[in-house]
């Protein structure tokens, strides 16, 4: 079963985020509810292609189209997007800790990251 995090106060206007518990992709368990979140959040996707080829069902049950935009998604963040360190296997892992500071955050950020400390979504604002 996936979990959903209230962020209070909202982060960049999310208010909520939304984590699977376990990895879904080809040849991975695929939890039906945590498969359901995916295809849910792919059905959202309102880009001119999805809407003329369609969206997977609300099924739980890992398909073609859902690993299809699953990829492709990732193809387009890491391609398209810049964000290089996107991983493009087809798989949407768990994010099992909390966001940690472990690197720069940025040109504007000053400080270094460590496991120890979380982040609070204010702390990244400018």
């Amino acid at each position: 079963m996936s979990r959903t995090l209230t962020l209070n106060p909202p982060f960049q206007g999310l208010s909520t985020i939304v984590n699977v518990l376990k990895r879904v992709g080809p040849t991975e368990i695929n939890d039906p509810s945590d498969v359901k979140v995916v295809q849910a959040l792919i059905r959202m996707h309102t880009s001119a292609f999805a809407k003329k080829v369609g969206v997977p069902q609300v099924t739980g049950n890992f398909d073609a189209a859902t690993g299809f935009y699953i990829y492709d998604t990732q193809y387009f963040l890491k391609t398209k997007a810049g964000h290089q360190s996107v991983g493009v296997d087809g798989v949407i892992s768990p994010r099992w800790e909390p966001l940690t500071r472990q690197e720069p955050l940025g040109p504007s950020c000053s400080s270094t990251i460590k496991r120890k400390r979380v982040i609070q979504p204010n702390t990244l604002r400018s």
